[in-house]
């Protein structure tokens, strides 16, 4: 017979779990910037007892580190209990590989798309049931930034990712004047799973003329286990030694900023996406909603910033890495992790989200001129 447990049942169940793992490790257990990782210790002999202290440890990161945590359901945090204590209770000897991947399964209930266990060669925990879209390639191709004027002054910023660099902020300032001066602009972020949120806010701001918001709150974990973390994995976090008096705790509080088209980019723009688009460059995604100009071609993101701004550790026995996020925000999405934005002119499979785009604007602006660009 199926038992159907009551929502105090599972409450009672998690802190008891909660309480069992938090019990079997401590703080000093907590080690954040992992080590480059050798190959040759995947295959590392681990004895039951170092699994059992290393699950412990993971537990506790989840419980007390893991800025989503209390804001996941009953259901979720149940289940991994539940998974990682089954993992505990049937310890044996087993290679780091394969207890790597046995972590990885414990978070594949976890709707997160920036949480992971990072195994030396590969990683677990990445959450993907959709059918791949194939909508085209990003036009950067193996460039971090690429600025083109095209026919018909159609101007494009395409980006393979969003990690800040000298060059690329020069290049970019240094497109500003003819940007302003387009007709229209394309944004390729096609296959951009992320990086830092410099480029998103500053190129966000300009076109938006206006600091808009990508998130309505923010929360971050205050007790000693993250701040621990946090002074060891991320001691540049604004966060960090702000004053709070509870955990979680919100940190930022956003009122809506309109765009302010005087000064920002009033010309159409359209931003290609792809399934594999995520992160800082989702976070760009999420403040552009806000332009009245604005249409995004393509295929959903990926639905990975709502747990963001990610730090490392490893755990003590395994050295096995872990990736988890700091921040989590209350976007203006009520799903929006795991199935990301929907773009506002869907593109079949095969079909090129960029071609897509151009035809678009020459339609709406009557014009039967041709379009190019240099490859």
């Amino acid at each position: 017979m199926m038992t159907f447990l009551t929502l105090a049942d599972m409450k009672k169940q998690i802190s008891e779990l909660e309480q069992k793992f938090l019990a079997q490790s401590s703080s000093d257990d907590i080690h954040a910037k992992p080590p480059k990782q050798n190959i040759k210790i995947a295959e590392k002999l681990l004895s039951h007892i170092s699994v059992q202290h290393d699950v412990a440890v993971f537990a506790r990161v989840l419980i007390n580190v893991y800025a989503g945590w209390p804001f996941h359901n009953e259901i979720t945090r149940l289940r991994v209990l539940r998974r990682l204590d089954s993992i505990y209770e049937n310890a044996s000897t087993m290679n780091v590989r394969e207890f790597a991947k046995k972590l990885g399964g414990v978070l594949n209930c976890v709707p997160d798309n920036h949480i992971k266990v990072l195994s030396y060669d590969r990683s677990y925990g990445y959450k993907f049931d959709r059918k791949y879209v194939n909508v085209g390639k990003n036009l950067a191709a193996e460039k971090q930034v690429v600025t083109q004027m095209l026919a018909n002054n159609v101007a494009l910023i395409a980006f393979s990712g969003m990690f800040y660099d000298k060059s690329g902020a020069e290049q970019l300032l240094n497109f500003k004047d003819k940007l302003q001066s387009s007709s229209a602009l394309i944004i390729d972020l096609h296959g951009n799973s992320g990086g830092d949120g410099r480029y998103s806010d500053e190129l966000a701001f300009f076109l938006c003329g206006n600091r808009v918001r990508s998130a309505k709150e923010i929360y971050v974990r205050t007790n000693s286990d993250a701040k621990k973390f946090l002074d060891t994995s991320m001691p540049y976090a604004k966060w960090r030694n702000i004053e709070m008096t509870s955990d979680p705790a919100l940190y930022i509080k956003s009122t809506r900023i309109d765009c302010n088209l005087t000064t920002g980019y009033n010309k159409p723009i359209y931003i290609l996406t792809d399934c594999f688009t995520g992160s800082s460059a989702e976070m760009f995604c999420l403040r552009m909603v806000h332009h009245p100009y604005v249409n995004f071609v393509g295929d959903n993101t990926m639905g990975c910033e709502v747990y963001g701004n990610v730090g490392f550790g490893n755990l003590p026995e395994s050295t096995i890495a872990y990736a988890i996020g700091t921040n989590y925000r209350v976007l203006e999405y009520d799903v929006f992790e795991t199935q990301g934005l929907t773009p506002n002119i869907k593109c079949h499979d095969g079909e090129n989200a960029f071609d897509v785009a151009l035809r678009d604007f020459a339609v709406q602006n009557m014009s039967t001129k041709d379009y190019g660009i240099k490859r």
